[in-house]
């Protein structure tokens, strides 16, 4: 085994809930993807490009994708393409 690139994501939805005092796990997800230097974990480095952004630029519809995905690793996703967070207009 060798250093790992990443943090391990598996129930990274359930974590993301407790992350931040009056943050739910979508907010936490999606300031994690719109502002990915926020939140860096212990032991790893800062860097990570804004999804939203050149090169990656994802659309609004494709982060909320992500985060779906994110949140069924370990749980159930309760986003949905029309599911409005700070990031997209929301509150």
């Amino acid at each position: 085994t060798g250093a790992l690139r990443f943090p391990d994501l598996q129930g990274i939805a359930s974590r993301a809930a407790a992350r931040k005092p009056g943050y739910g796990a979508l907010d936490y997800l999606a300031e994690s993807l719109y502002e990915p230097d926020v939140y860096v974990v212990e032991g790893f480095n800062p860097g990570m490009p804004a999804v939203d952004k050149p090169p990656v630029g994802l659309t609004d519809q494709e982060i909320l994708a992500v985060i779906a995905y994110l949140q069924t690793l370990g749980g159930e996703p309760t986003v949905t393409m029309e599911t409005k967070h700070a990031f997209n207009g929301g509150t």
